[in-house]
């Protein structure tokens, strides 16, 4: 009996920029179609949709991230990936008075953006095609967007382009190579926690589980960007493998590292800051400021 290819748990990891392009190129239209079509997408957008639910800690990354916005006196800002402009209604109520710019790939998402925000600037896009003209705005900022990207170094370039001289991007992203985890790779047979596997009687696949995610996984991580090249994306997500698995980051593509986004931008001279440090909370989520 052949295996059920679901079962695959191998490291299907290749660079974003010297990887196989028919394969990238194909993870990329997946990708599209799974964040912009309403019947895919909807049930992801759901669980996103409940962080309204909550109020914004001060002690909160989105917190920080914010107040870092307003501090900045920005007179223009955009946001690439801007879901259903939550974060837009936080910077008003934080006194943010400037312009905004939310750019989104699902068109739905945008249409209701502009009906329930006609005082915004809404519009379909993606972060490698922002439809601004050069230095249009103070601020670009991006949370939680840059590893669900196939090509990292591209919506980087383009999201700089943007940014006037002088001025800021804003980057907030998991750093899955200092924590050693990556949600959207499957470790064992089956997507799960090895503790869920194990309170369901799956002894064998607990355990291969619980070697993949401590040993396996966590070690490759370390080294990725080394072994796999530039800007490592896993080909194989659980959100395209498993759909009907909805949890935080199964659609990360990108095997984030703020050293190597660091790195890259220093590279084209340009300077680079971790306004709140990178321990504790900023130690798994990474805040980088890049200033053009």
């Amino acid at each position: 009996m052949p295996l059920d290819p679901r079962s695959d748990r191998r490291l299907r990891w290749m660079s974003s920029s010297t990887g196989d392009s028919a394969a990238l190129e194909d993870l990329d239209r997946r990708m599209a179609a799974f964040y912009g079509e309403s019947a895919r997408r909807y049930r992801y957008q759901a669980m996103l949709d409940t962080r309204e639910d909550h109020p914004i800690t001060s002690d909160s990354v989105a917190s920080g991230l914010l107040d870092l916005i307003v501090g900045s006196g920005a007179g223009t800002v955009l946001e690439v990936g801007c879901g259903n402009g939550w974060l837009y209604r936080k910077l008003r109520e934080k006194g943010f008075g400037g312009i905004y710019h939310g750019v989104e790939v699902a068109r739905y998402m945008i249409d209701r953006n502009a009906t329930r925000h006609p005082d915004a600037h809404w519009s379909c896009g993606t972060a490698y095609e922002i439809g601004l003209p050069d230095g249009a705005v103070d601020t670009c900022f991006a949370f939680y967007v840059v590893e669900h990207l196939v090509y990292p170094e591209r919506g980087l370039r383009e999201m700089l382009r943007v940014v006037r001289p002088g001025r800021d991007l804003i980057l907030v992203f998991p750093d899955f190579a200092a924590v050693g985890h990556l949600a959207s790779q499957q470790t064992g047979f089956s997507p799960g926690r090895a503790s869920a596997k194990l309170r369901r009687g799956r002894l064998f696949d607990a355990a291969v589980s619980l070697f993949d995610s401590r040993c396996r996984v966590r070690s490759m991580l370390r080294v990725a960007r080394k072994k796999v090249g530039p800007f490592p994306v896993n080909i194989r997500p659980l959100c395209l493998t498993h759909p009907g698995v909805i949890e935080s980051d199964v659609d990360a593509v990108y095997v984030a590292s703020r050293h190597e986004v660091a790195d890259w931008a220093q590279d084209q001279g340009l300077r680079v800051e971790y306004p709140f440090g990178t321990e504790a909370l900023y130690h798994s989520n990474a805040v980088v400021r890049i200033t053009k």
